[in-house]
């Protein structure tokens, strides 16, 4: 047996709230997606990056959430992508990309699902900034 190496050489834990002002359901609510929270990762460097988001919620609320791209230094991988189907309580995503800049945006099925709720990140990059945009 050999040990299981972790790839993950940046790991941060963001608090995050829904609130009756951000609480803007999931990408088929169209007057209020635009509300949620965004945070953005800047992943700096020119090769690839593997990433690992985990969101944890309330069990009531099924959550997922989108990853966007708005820049790389290599051809986009994606406009959009997502953590796949809303599950309750907690949603994953490990992916491949290239080093760039990408939005993540965390989100209940529906809308007005008021609380709170943890955005774990992890890079293979450890010059890897994370800022909440709104």
């Amino acid at each position: 047996f050999n040990n299981i190496e972790d790839p993950y050489r940046l790991k941060k834990r963001i608090q995050g709230e829904w609130t009756a002002s951000t609480a803007g359901g999931c990408s088929n609510n169209k007057a209020t997606y635009g509300n949620n929270p965004i945070y953005q990762i800047n992943i700096e460097g020119n090769g690839q990056a593997q990433l690992l988001v985990e969101l944890r919620a309330p069990k009531d609320y099924n959550n997922g959430f989108d990853i966007i791209c708005v820049e790389t230094n290599a051809e986009k991988p994606f406009n959009k992508t997502t953590s796949g189907s809303f599950r309750p309580g907690y949603s994953a995503l490990e992916i491949s990309v290239p080093c760039g800049v990408y939005n993540i945006i965390p989100c209940t099925f529906s809308a007005q699902q008021l609380g709170h709720f943890f955005l774990d990140i992890g890079s293979s990059v450890q010059s890897t900034k994370i800022a909440r945009l709104k």
